[in-house]
């Protein structure tokens, strides 16, 4: 498990080339663009990596806020996204989420929600995110499963 933290929190080469493998013609990309409901609203993204998704959909948001454990990816990300309009990068655990309560339109993650680790973590993140969330708030937690769409 150590192996995988480091590169998914400070081994800022070999998680772009992950997410490149992962999703090699953009298809889980173009679904999320198309699919979520982003336009307007408030938008927190839990595990933003390199902020990808952020720089593309920020902009049709109210608020954008991409929240990830490592700042290594933030710093990249910081440095991507340097002019993307309402666009706030935060360096937090989902499972200590800095937003007020009943804050957040819509949440979601692309590779991350399903990936927190041990179950008491995912327990204290759903949490969270339940926290956060408006009553009338959506959450998406975008995994993917090749053999199937």
């Amino acid at each position: 498990m150590e192996h995988w933290e480091k590169t998914y929190t400070s081994d800022v080469d070999i998680y772009e080339a992950f997410g490149a493998a992962f999703d090699p013609e953009g298809q889980v990309w173009h679904r999320v663009l198309e699919t979520l409901p982003f336009a307007g609203k408030t938008v927190l993204e839990i595990g933003c990596g390199l902020g990808h998704y952020a720089q593309a959909i920020a902009p049709q948001t109210t608020s954008y806020v991409a929240l990830d454990v490592s700042e290594s990816m933030l710093g990249k990300a910081r440095q991507r996204n340097a002019d993307t309009a309402n666009l706030t990068f935060v360096h937090a655990d989902a499972q200590a989420i800095p937003l007020p309560d009943a804050s957040v339109d819509l949440i979601f993650g692309t590779w991350a929600i399903g990936a927190i680790w041990p179950p008491e973590a995912m327990e204290r993140a759903m949490g969270e995110i339940h926290r956060v969330i408006k009553p009338e708030g959506e959450i998406w937690a975008v995994e993917t499963h090749w053999a199937s769409e």
